[in-house]
């Protein structure tokens, strides 16, 4: 009979009987006279093994059957240090986890490739050995998490039975790295358009160009052996006070980007530059540490980021993440500054509000009519996307610079407004006064659609009716009039996907606004403006500033309005080109030919498709508005590294005070 600690024991190895046979069959396919590239493959298939489950158990368990087979120890050993000898080590420590190309869009090109081409085996690479015994970034975890005594025990098994030092050529490579590295830095920081935001009269006192000659010499001072051990570490902290140098440069030129705009290609070299400035200082303290453990736990955690680094230079994500980020929420920043003017508190700026909206409905009135007349001409598809994007463009400048309302240009700007918020939730207070601003989002884009479409409507009967008194004509002929109100039906149409499309226009009209703003900053246009000789001649010094002070206030809504002119215009004709059913279906036009069709055939003719039409814009409102708000309320939250449970969390809040006093959404409160 089996005792009870036996039983115990049993189960407790079990699941290493079929480990162990697999193990052993590993080990044993390693000879000495092996090649390289078998050498590889046996060293991936044994990762493969520790990686199954449990990692750092598989591991003490190798040790454990490696000191129990002497002989099959020194083989081992022998052949990781051949492994060491014959890699090329270099390119790990340079060049691996770092981007490699000049410019965002060549290295976004280069990781695309990657993605879709293979990569040709380099047997004689460490860095492919790397990858392929690490391929993912969950074992950078585990390599962090190891044990000490583990670590200490896998350097000492690389050490069996050497004669030589087996680590001479990594701590070669990792100089060599150090030279190469600092190079590449400081040309990055040397350059004209990272020099010129840094406050250095001189390159001499640039830190940049500090950084190669301290890297430099005490690299010098690393492979020489007539210097002092005081003299060395003296250059470590010069180039050490180097790095930090450096890394404070770069952070000065961020905030200086926080004030005057973005770039893409800016921030990809900034990120260049603080990561190389990273691994130099990694590195760096690997030469300049006499304790053992704090050496061992250097190393871990090189290996753990480094796994991590490699495993973000592979992916398309990781790249947008970290080089767009900046640019994302300077977009979103400038647009919500937008954002505040659309959002009403008191019940003053809440009349306000529908009056300038009722003034967006009037307007909308003359946009629909050439709309209706542009769509009857039958114009070659250019020509009709470009009258039609002209004119809504036109529409909606004129309506931004007579500070005039439509409230579909709303929600993309609000919702950056609100996740402004977002940034300081901490309390209970924070969260009362975020669904307080909701509610006064809700009402004043309530009140922009009734003025916009209370307008619209009335607006266009009048307009159809003095036409035809004083004209005798109509806007739209029957035809073209039954094919509004069809194209209208919420259920028999593509109306309602196509609402959605237009609420995705919406947003990204938005976008693009704060993406003009943000460029036309960058590149100085105002200081161009308000100092270019010509214009100073011709308009005077004072009027060039006005002009130059005026387009910096107006950018943001001009961009937009244009961007969203053309978008809304060239659609259809995009659709039509490629065969696609693609048009657009905005809501305060779609309310003004949908009246002026219904006026066109009677009601009496039209009052059944008149209602289902009815029905149609109510889905065309909705759609144009919640696909906008979220669409930017998301963006906003990313772009401020916010996390999605707390939308989640806000949305619950919101509606709880909603179904409790639903008409503070609906109506301002007081007087």
């Amino acid at each position: 009979m089996m005792s009870p600690k036996r039983g115990l024991l049993n189960r407790l190895l079990s699941p290493f009987y079929g480990a162990n046979k697999q193990l052993l069959s590993l080990l044993t396919s390693l000879e000495l006279e092996t090649t390289l590239a078998n050498r590889v493959v046996a060293i991936e298939e044994l990762f493969i093994w520790i990686r199954k489950d449990n990692p750092s158990t598989r591991l003490r368990y190798l040790l454990q059957v490696l000191d129990n087979n002497p002989q099959l120890k020194q083989v081992f050993a022998e052949n990781l240090r051949c492994l060491l000898e014959e890699t090329e080590s270099l390119s790990l420590f340079a060049h691996a986890g770092l981007v490699r190309e000049e410019s965002f869009f060549s290295e976004l090109v280069e990781r695309l490739v990657r993605k879709i081409l293979p990569s040709p085996p380099t047997e004689k690479s460490l860095w492919e050995l790397f990858i392929r015994i690490f391929p993912d970034e969950s074992d950078a975890k585990w390599v962090s998490e190891l044990p000490t005594d583990v670590v200490r025990q896998i350097v000492a098994l690389i050490e069996h039975g050497a004669h030589e030092d087996p680590f001479f050529r990594i701590r070669f490579a990792q100089t060599e790295a150090l030279l190469i590295l600092s190079s590449q830095v400081a040309s990055l920081g040397l350059d004209e358009v990272i020099r010129s935001r840094l406050q250095y009269r001189t390159v001499s006192q640039n830190p940049f160009y500090r950084l190669t000659k301290s890297v430099a010499q005490t690299v010098e001072h690393l492979t020489s052996t007539d210097v002092t051990d005081e003299v060395s570490h003296q250059s470590f902290e010069a180039s050490l006070k180097a790095v930090f140098e450096c890394q404070s440069a770069i952070q000065s030129i961020l905030g200086h980007l926080e004030q005057s705009g973005v770039s893409v290609n800016l921030v990809y070299s900034l990120d260049q530059m603080a990561s190389g400035l990273y691994r130099i200082e990694s590195l760096l303290r690997f030469f300049f540490n006499e304790d053992e453990n704090r050496s061992l736990e250097l190393a871990q955690d090189f290996v753990s980021n480094l796994i991590e680094q490699v495993d973000h230079s592979r992916g398309i994500w990781g790249l947008f993440d970290s080089n767009i980020h900046l640019l994302s929420r300077k977009i979103v920043e400038r647009t919500a500054e937008t954002g505040v003017h659309y959002i009403t508190h008191s019940p003053q700026e809440y009349r306000r509000m529908l009056l300038s909206a009722s003034g967006g409905g009037i307007l909308t009135v003359f946009t629909t009519v050439l709309k209706s007349a542009i769509s009857q001409l039958k114009l070659p598809l250019f020509f009709d996307g470009l009258f039609a994007s002209l004119n809504y463009a036109t529409s909606f400048v004129v309506l931004q610079f007579g500070h005039l309302t439509l409230a579909t240009k709303q929600p993309a700007m609000t919702a950056s407004t609100l996740a402004a918020q977002l940034k300081n939730l901490k309390t209970e207070r924070d969260v009362e006064s975020f669904v307080l601003e909701s509610a006064c989002l809700t009402r004043s884009q309530i009140a922009a659609i009734a003025g916009n479409v209370g307008f619209v409507v009335p607006g266009c009967v009048l307009f159809c009716w003095g036409l035809s008194k004083f004209n005798s004509g109509f806007v739209m002929t029957p035809e073209y009039a039954r094919y509004i109100l069809e194209g209208l039906h919420p259920f028999k149409s593509l109306t309602i996907p196509l609402a959605a499309l237009t609420g995705v226009i919406l947003w990204f009209s938005s976008i693009a606004a704060g993406w003009i703003d943000n460029w036309f900053v960058f590149n100085r246009l105002p200081e161009a403006i308000s100092k270019h000789r010509t214009l100073n001649r011709i308009v005077g010094v004072k009027n060039s500033e006005r002009l130059s002070r005026w387009l910096t206030q107006s950018m943001a809504g001009l961009g937009g309005s244009i961007s969203l002119g053309f978008c809304l215009g060239f659609t259809p004709v995009f659709g039509k080109f490629f065969g696609l059913p693609l048009d657009v279906r905005h809501v305060t036009l779609s309310a003004g030919s949908a009246t002026v069709a219904v006026y066109t055939l009677g009601w009496h003719e039209s009052w059944n498709s008149a209602i289902w039409a009815l029905a149609g814009i109510g889905f065309i409102g909705l759609l144009n508005l919640t696909v906008s708000f979220s669409l930017s309320l998301f963006v906003a939250a990313r772009a401020r590294r916010i996390h999605r449970g707390w939308l989640w969390v806000l949305f619950k809040a919101t509606w709880s005070e909603f179904k409790k006093s639903p008409g503070k959404f609906l109506l301002p409160t007081g007087n």
